[in-house]
């Protein structure tokens, strides 16, 4: 069962896009897209597919949200980890 309420999107969309913002600035070229997590499926929430040929890297935030970097490539290991720490320190783990 979901921890937030419908009248907490706006704010949870709001606080996607500063993140983005954040990690498109820290890391110039990767591409992030949003997904809601329903169990084993990934439902896209914000974000445009940039590359559809590419793999992309997918983190789980919490058991609600996920990110897909694209052009994850260019990140080192320590970048995706402090991606990481970032991004489960907002949405909690």
């Amino acid at each position: 069962m979901s921890t937030h309420h419908v009248e907490n999107i706006p704010a949870i969309i709001g606080k996607m896009v500063r993140l983005e913002q954040q990690l498109g600035a820290a890391y110039p070229g990767i591409k992030l897209r949003w997904a809601r997590i329903y169990g084993r499926r990934w439902s896209h929430l914000l974000g445009e597919v940039h590359d559809p040929t590419a793999v992309p890297m997918k983190l789980q935030i919490n058991n609600e949200y996920g990110v897909i970097i694209e052009k994850h490539e260019i990140l080192a290991m320590e970048d995706v980890e402090n991606i990481v720490g970032l991004l489960k320190g907002e949405f909690g783990e």
